[in-house]
């Protein structure tokens, strides 16, 4: 690794925090998943970046940089994390205090903007003229690459999970409601999942609870849908119905070509893709009806972590 220029990669989310050192030709070494200080007070997190980043360095002195992604609103300019409501962050200048705690040099961008730069420079897509990568994970993330420059707006552009599908709908740690991510987010469908889950359908999911095999979470209701359980197949079909409504509304915006999904529900259910592009038909501006591409994404969880460290490594242009 001596004589490389390796850059610390780290895509922090609500549930997990993976990392890694990327070099130039998008290798990773010394991949991390670590569960997410969420259940402590918000300053728990940050010493956790403070302890992961130092880590790092005690087994590679001489690392380039530091690029942090977060779910959330960034100010990438000024290194500051404007809002990330899952963390219960608002107005932290991320940059300036590691950049001081470790002595290296930190930026910070976006969760989805940074899976984005991934799928874009080392994914499966590279290069592609427009590109729009939707993370599912605790929360529902956007980036856009169009016309091969990367939208981030004021810091908060393409904050996709954030469109409001139902004013009447479940709140949202933004404080609003019915948005697009109280729908299609992991955190979502366990939520729906458990609060229909005294009205007589489940068979499978309830034994499994009972026995104590499993908490109830995305994957394990993933897994009991492709088993045929009653309350799991009503949870996934709707929640591909929410899913299809809010992509349809994007392709209608953006004309796009590709969309890619990522992030833990993508992962937990390998068969979400399946119908889903005709479930979006009914949205979808006639002109614009099957004209885009849905896949999966190569990168996994890689994909953040990559494309932060492309801050490094990569060149482009932000709108």
């Amino acid at each position: 690794m001596r004589g490389e220029k390796w850059v610390l990669g780290i895509d922090v989310g609500g549930t997990r925090i993976k990392s890694g050192l990327i070099n130039d030709t998008g290798e990773c070494r010394d991949f991390k998943s670590i569960p997410t200080a969420m259940d402590k007070e918000p300053s728990a997190v940050l010493s956790q970046l403070t302890d992961l980043i130092q880590d790092y360095q005690d087994n590679l002195p001489d690392i380039a940089g530091v690029g942090l992604a977060l779910p959330g609103s960034v100010n990438d300019r000024e290194g500051v994390c404007l809002y990330c409501p899952n963390l219960r962050w608002r107005d932290v200048p991320l940059s300036q205090k590691y950049s001081q705690a470790v002595d290296l040099p930190v930026r910070l961008l976006n969760d989805a903007n940074a899976a984005c730069l991934g799928e874009y420079f080392y994914g499966k897509n590279r290069n592609a003229q427009t590109l729009l990568c939707i993370t599912l994970g605790t929360g529902v993330g956007s980036g856009l690459i169009f016309k091969r420059r990367l939208f981030v707006g004021s810091g908060s552009g393409m904050e996709a999970g954030h469109m409001v599908i139902d004013p009447n709908g479940p709140p949202c740690a933004c404080g609003s409601k019915g948005c697009w991510e109280t729908y299609v987010s992991a955190n979502a469908v366990v939520r729906r999942c458990q609060g229909q889950m005294d009205a007589g359908l489940s068979t499978i999911l309830k034994k499994w609870l009972q026995n104590g095999d499993s908490p109830l979470t995305a994957e394990l209701i993933f897994k009991a849908y492709r088993l045929k359980d009653p309350l799991a197949q009503r949870i996934v079909l709707e929640t591909k119905e929410y899913l299809a409504l809010g992509l349809a509304n994007l392709v209608n915006l953006f004309n796009l070509s590709v969309i890619v999904l990522t992030g833990g529900l993508a992962e937990a259910g390998p068969d979400l893709l399946e119908g889903l592009a005709e479930k979006m038909e009914p949205y979808t501006y006639p002109p614009l009806r099957g004209s885009v591409r849905l896949e999966y994404s190569i990168l996994g969880p890689r994909a953040g972590v990559l494309g932060v460290a492309s801050l490094w490594h990569k060149e482009m242009e932000w709108i």
